[in-house]
């Protein structure tokens, strides 16, 4: 990623849904493709930091915007593209009985959070590549 990159407008997510911003420290929206649904919140940009960090707040239906957890990604250049870390934090504030935990013990929460983003962001890399293979 360049000095001064765009932050995505559009990012691939599970189900058929998109994930789009609205400006440099925007909203994350929830999109249905066939827009039978309006736009969901599901988060603010927090910090656009290119090419090395973006911060968001993310949440979802069953979310009390206090209640959004925060996401970190950090982008590192490498010889083979770019190395993508992620934190997902916030989550120790939420009651035990909070729907998004599905009745889960903490450990096997976090597992789950774990499979979660290991899915997404697999998506995330095959989206890349795919994209970049067109423009080759």
């Amino acid at each position: 990623m360049g000095q001064g990159a765009a932050l995505p407008t559009a990012l691939p997510s599970p189900g058929p849904h998109g994930f789009r911003r609205q400006g440099r420290r925007g909203r994350l929206l929830e999109v249905v493709e066939d827009d039978v649904e309006p736009p969901f919140v599901l988060g603010r940009v927090e910090v656009w930091d290119p090419p090395s960090r973006l911060v968001f707040s993310m949440g979802g239906r069953d979310f009390g915007e206090a209640d959004w957890p925060i996401v970190e990604i950090f982008f590192e250049a490498i010889a083979e593209g770019t190395r993508i870390s992620l934190e997902h934090r916030g989550f120790a504030a939420l009651a035990a009985a909070h729907p998004v935990r599905h009745g889960l013990k903490e450990e096997a929460f976090l597992d789950m959070m774990g499979v979660f983003w290991a899915d997404l962001l697999g998506r995330a890399q095959r989206f890349a590549r795919s994209t970049t293979a067109d423009r080759e």
